[in-house]
């Protein structure tokens, strides 16, 4: 079974940060060797892509706040069928967290976790850190476990 980690919350609340933090946590943990893929598109503002290694296979999507930026999801599986884990964003309600919920967190092959990002004001940097912290780590041990299989 596939798994995707949606992070999912209100606007500016970091979700599309989380996952661009999660694509530079797997280069780092996994090194890439010379005959893995990365494909990754980093903008300014988000990731959009792939890292492929022989034991894994992870896109990445952080943009998520229209329905079309999540939609994003079917042209990346569509694109590499052999995904085994997808990262992605999409706001609490709506359109684009609809669709996830519809497409794939009711499908046989797919396993969907949301992941409820908390919105704190800017000013509350404490409280960010600690949901971003506790956040990251989770995210770290499904990872590891998908991994070791």
């Amino acid at each position: 079974m596939r798994k995707m980690l949606t992070f999912k919350g209100v606007a500016k609340s970091g979700k599309s940060t989380k996952v661009k933090n999660v694509a530079n946590w797997v280069i780092e943990k996994y090194s890439p060797l010379d005959n893995d893929i990365i494909d990754l598109n980093f903008s300014r503002v988000d990731i959009l892509g792939i890292i492929k290694t022989a034991d894994f296979v992870i896109g990445f999507i952080s943009a998520g706040d229209t329905a079309g930026q999540v939609k994003q999801v079917d042209k990346l599986i569509d694109s590499y069928p052999e995904i085994n884990v997808i990262i992605n964003s999409c706001r609490t309600r709506g359109e684009g967290h609809n669709h996830i919920k519809l497409e794939y967190s009711d499908k046989d092959d797919w396993q969907v976790d949301f992941i409820e990002v908390q919105h704190f004001a800017e000013g509350e940097i404490e409280k960010q850190l600690n949901r971003d912290k506790e956040i990251l780590e989770y995210v770290k041990m499904q990872l590891i476990n998908i991994v070791k299989g």
